[in-house]
C-alpha cells in the first residue's frame, strides 16, 4: 500500500516535470548572430535598407546574415535576409511611423528583428534602450582626441568614439528573443555600430556638423546579438524541493514500517 503511494506521488511529480520542462523547452537559449546593412539616421530616426540604400523616403526594412552564427542561432547562413524594422519617433513625418521614440525612452517595437529560422527578437518588454553615461558631444570640438566618447545629443541612445583614423557610433540594445508565437523569452543583448573614416566625418566634430548642416547621414553599420542560457525559474526550484521532500517523507515511512 505504502509502495502504490509512493508511486503515485512520485508519479505526479515526475510529471510535473515533464510538461514543465516540454515548456521551458521552447525558450531560444544561448546562440549569437550578426547583420549588415545600412541605416539612414537623422535626430529622430534609424532607417533600415539592405538590398538598396535607404533614404527619407525609402527603406526595405532588411538585414544580411553574417557569419558566425552560434547556439540556437546555427542554422542561419550567410547571406539569408533578415526583417529588421525601423526605429522612429512619433512625430517623425516619414511615411513609416509612428514608432518607438528616439532616443532617451524606451523601444517598445515588436518585433525589431525576424529572422528567417522562425525567431524574433525585440526591444520591448525587458529593458529601456541602454542610455550612455558618456557626457554630451556638444559641438563636438572637445572631443576630436583619439580616445574622447561622448553621447551624440543629451540623452541619446548613440554614442560616438573617437579613434586615431575614425569615429565609431555606436547603439547599445537590449530585449528578448523568442520562437514566433511563443511567450517564452530568454534576454537579448546586442551592438550596433557604424565607422566613419572619410573626412570630414572622420572626426566626432566633423561628422555632428555634418549631420547638422544635412539633417540625416547614411552609412554601412554592423550588428551583433547574444543571447544567454535561461536561469533555472523558480517554479523548477519548487519542483525539485517538492521531490526531495516527499522522497525523504517516503524514506522515514519505510524506517518506521
Amino acid at each position: 500500500m505504502l509502495f502504490n503511494k509512493a508511486s503515485r506521488v512520485v508519479g505526479a511529480l515526475a510529471t510535473m516535470f515533464v510538461l514543465h520542462g516540454a515548456a521551458s523547452a521552447a525558450s531560444v537559449g544561448a546562440g549569437q548572430f550578426n547583420l549588415s546593412g545600412s541605416v539612414y539616421v537623422t535626430n529622430t530616426s534609424f532607417l533600415f535598407g539592405y538590398f538598396s540604400t535607404p533614404t527619407g523616403s525609402s527603406a526595405d526594412e532588411k538585414a544580411g546574415v553574417v557569419l558566425p552564427a552560434t547556439g540556437a542561432f546555427a542554422g542561419l547562413t550567410p547571406g539569408s535576409v533578415a526583417s529588421i524594422s525601423n526605429l522612429l519617433t512619433p512625430s517623425n513625418p516619414a511615411p513609416f511611423g509612428p514608432g518607438p521614440v528616439v532616443p532617451g525612452s524606451p523601444f517598445t517595437l515588436a518585433p525589431f528583428v525576424q529572422l528567417p529560422i522562425g525567431i524574433n527578437a525585440d526591444l520591448s518588454g525587458v529593458n529601456p534602450l541602454p542610455i550612455s553615461s558618456a557626457p554630451a558631444c556638444g559641438d563636438g570640438s572637445g572631443f576630436n582626441a583619439p580616445g574622447s566618447v561622448c553621447q551624440a545629443a543629451p540623452g541619446s541612445p548613440v554614442t560616438l568614439e573617437q579613434g586615431t583614423s575614425g569615429v565609431t557610433a555606436i547603439v547599445n540594445l537590449s530585449g528578448r528573443a523568442y520562437f514566433a508565437g511563443s511567450t517564452d523569452y530568454t534576454p537579448l543583448t546586442g551592438k550596433l555600430s557604424a565607422n566613419f573614416t572619410e573626412g570630414p566625418d572622420n572626426t566626432i566634430s566633423g561628422l555632428l556638423a555634418d549631420l547638422a548642416t544635412n539633417g540625416f547621414i547614411v552609412t554601412s553599420y554592423s550588428a551583433n546579438f547574444s543571447t544567454t542560457a535561461a536561469v533555472p525559474e523558480p517554479a523548477s526550484m519548487a519542483l525539485l524541493g517538492a521531490s526531495l521532500f516527499a522522497l525523504g517523507l517516503l524514506g522515514k515511512k519505510k524506517l518506521v514500517q
